[in-house]
This record gives C-alpha cells, structure tokens and sequence, in this order.
C-alpha cells in the first residue's frame, strides 16, 4: 500500500507507578492502538489467547484496538516498584484505514526498537507545547511503520465498509439486515463472509466493540455504570454487566478500580 497521509485521530499519553501489583494479571480490550512500556519491572503480555510474551525491563507490547490483552505485572525485585508509560493512538491512513487494520505489528519490540521508543516517549514527556508533542507522535507512527508487515487487505470483499459503520454508530441499535444492506449482500451470505473475515459473527462483533469503548468509559469518565452502558449501545444494565463480566472476567465497578494498565 502506498501512503498518502497519516492522520492522528485520538492519542492519549500517561503512565504510572506502583509498588503493590507484583504478580497483578488484568484483561484489557480497547478500541485504540496501545504501544506500552515496562519502564521499571517487566510485563508478560498475551493477545487473543495466543503465545506469551516478555517485555522485559525497558521494553514495549503494542496491541491493536479491539484485540483481548491478557496483562501480568511483575516488579523489579531490587527497587520493589512497577513502573509503566504508555500512548493510545486512533491513527488513519490514507484517510480511510485504521493503521492496525492495514499493518500486523510485532507483539514485543526488539532491544533496537525498544531504546528508538524509548527515546520518543522521553522527548514527548520533555516537549513543553503541542507542536513538538505531535512531532514525536509522528516518529512513533513512523517506526511502527518500519517494524511492521502489511496485512492482506479483507477490506476488498466489503466487510471494511461494514466494520467502519460499526464502529461509526455502535451507540445504536444495528440489525445484521442492516449490515447486510450496506454491501448488498443475502443475511446468510452476509454472516458466513463476515464471521470468515473478521473471527466474530457481526453481533459478537458489535458488542466486542462496544465493550471497548465501554472499558475505556470506565477510565476516562466518571458516568454511572447504567449510562455507560447506554452509551454504548446496550440499554440493559445488566446485559451490559453480565457481557462485561464474561469478557473481562470482573465487573464494571471492578475494573473501574483498576489501572489503565
């Protein structure tokens, strides 16, 4: 794929410190690119239930949005301390794609690419204005690219268009006729190509996403469990809860006490 452009959609940058979560395993699903780093200490990181894998103390975990991340904290023994930073991006290319829908990354990052991150996430923390912030948001986006390998477009059959509307109206109530309807395909025929393409049926898909944003909501905000749930889409709280549960494996109010990561 040739790129055009790259534009940043959403970022979020922070961090944080602990001394009590050795040993702490979280799961976590959002709807952004996450790149995360175990500045002191060490992560051991999972995706979608597959191999395990070690940061190591100073390295980075990238995972892509709408991906299941199975999260172990282990501390530095001699410091007795976790620490973490961490930047969430929504970054489109060629004002179209989602950048982890067009790219594969890998789930740790080499010692090279770990000490070029490394040094980005320093220079974003020193950056005293917008400008030089983006600059450095720019850079990682770019050696993202460079690690990266493209993925075999899914996009040419239509799902693309379908994924987008979902995630475009998610907050409300979609029908898979609906779904169907956007690329003039049977329902039947609609549910086989999309559960092929994606892993999910389109509905499974729809509340994935949605407890995404809901997991992000929890963070970020401090709405009532009922409205985040509506907000998402799910006007049953406890639809919502039980739905949570079975992905998260805790409640909403527990994750809500949680770190970010």
């Amino acid at each position: 794929m040739r790129i055009e452009s790259v534009d940043i959609k959403y970022y979020n940058f922070s961090g944080f410190t602990s001394s009590t979560n050795d040993g702490y395993v979280c799961i976590k699903q959002l709807p952004y690119l996450s790149i995360v780093q175990s500045k002191i200490g060490d992560y051991k990181i999972q995706l979608n239930r597959g191999h395990e894998y070690s940061t190591g103390e100073g390295g980075f975990f990238i995972a892509p949005s709408c991906v299941t991340q199975k999260i172990t904290h282990s501390m530095n023994k001699e410091m007795n301390i976790f620490n973490a930073r961490y930047v969430f991006l929504d970054v489109l290319i060629n004002n179209v794609y989602r950048i982890d829908d067009v790219f594969d990354f890998p789930v740790v990052t080499d010692k090279e690419f770990s000490a070029v991150f490394d040094k980005e996430f320093d220079k974003f923390e020193m950056a005293d204005n917008v400008c030089d912030r983006m600059c450095c948001l720019y850079r990682i986006i770019k050696h993202l690219i460079e690690i990266s390998t493209p993925k075999k477009l899914y996009l040419n059959n239509g799902m693309y268009t379908v994924i987008e509307f979902i995630r475009n109206n998610y907050t409300k109530n979609i029908s898979i006729c609906e779904m169907a309807d956007i690329v003039k395909m049977s329902e039947s025929n609609f549910y086989t190509v999309f559960k092929k393409t994606t892993g999910n049926s389109p509905i499974k898909y729809l509340n994935e996403y949605r407890l995404s944003v809901a997991s992000k909501l929890l963070h970020h905000t401090d709405n009532s469990i009922k409205a985040i749930a509506e907000k998402v889409g799910i006007s049953d709280q406890f639809y919502f809860s039980k739905l949570f549960k079975a992905k998260f494996a805790m409640s909403p109010q527990q994750y809500r006490k949680t770190e970010n990561y």
